[in-house]
């Protein structure tokens, strides 16, 4: 079962990476090579990892308020709610979604030259002047998370919650992003509780559509 999720950038915003990139930047948005007829091209994205992270770090913090179990890091015994969904290394538990990489056909950049300020001192620090790429604001990028059919749906609930936090909260660079999934009807045969399809339904507009 795939979920499509749409990601758009509110405000300034940046999902870096330490690579030189030919803008110039010290710390550019980060991209992929994406195969196309004229050769390779290089395509900003944000990282399945990225959102993956994010996600995980989302649900985790509103499990245990909607009755949901998060052992808040690495399960050391029976696996948490979190870590059954999103896997617990250490207990040989696999991930129970797959995250792809976003891409935008829409998203533009600028460079921004900042100074790194001592936080002893509140002085510039010396060689402290440098540039950040980042995204303008309503880039959107489309991805999608890949559940298994017979996924229990209780983790189904813990995922809709998770991305309803996600949009309250940080990513990439510590930046606002706002989200929503394409197709929320597609759940709904799934989700028997209409708490629960209220908050499918929600997700399935932008939250943030008034800032842009």
């Amino acid at each position: 079962m795939k979920i499509g999720i749409l990601i758009k950038s509110i405000g300034l915003a940046g999902v870096g990476w330490g690579f030189p990139w030919p803008t110039g930047a010290d710390i550019a948005v980060f991209r992929r090579p994406v195969k196309t007829d004229g050769g390779v091209k290089y395509v900003m994205c944000i990282p399945a990892t990225s959102f993956k992270g994010a996600l995980r770090s989302a649900a985790s913090r509103v499990a245990r308020a909607y009755n949901f179990s998060s052992c808040g890091g690495i399960c050391r015994s029976d696996l948490c709610d979190v870590c059954r969904l999103f896997g617990a290394p250490g207990m040989k538990a696999p991930s129970k979604l797959r995250v792809s990489d976003f891409y935008s056909d829409n998203a533009e950049s600028f460079i921004l030259t900042r100074i790194r300020i001592n936080d002893s001192s509140y002085r510039v620090e010396k060689g402290g002047l440098f540039t950040e790429e980042y995204l303008l604001p309503g880039a959107i990028f489309t991805g999608e998370i890949d559940l298994p059919d017979d996924l229990d749906q209780n983790l189904i609930k813990l995922l809709l919650i998770g991305l309803a936090e996600l949009r309250l909260g940080r990513l990439g660079r510590g930046f606002p992003f706002d989200l929503k999934i394409c197709e929320p009807k597609s759940l709904e045969k799934i989700i028997d509780d209409a708490k629960w399809i209220g908050l499918l339904e929600d997700l399935g507009r932008w939250l943030w559509d008034e800032v842009i």
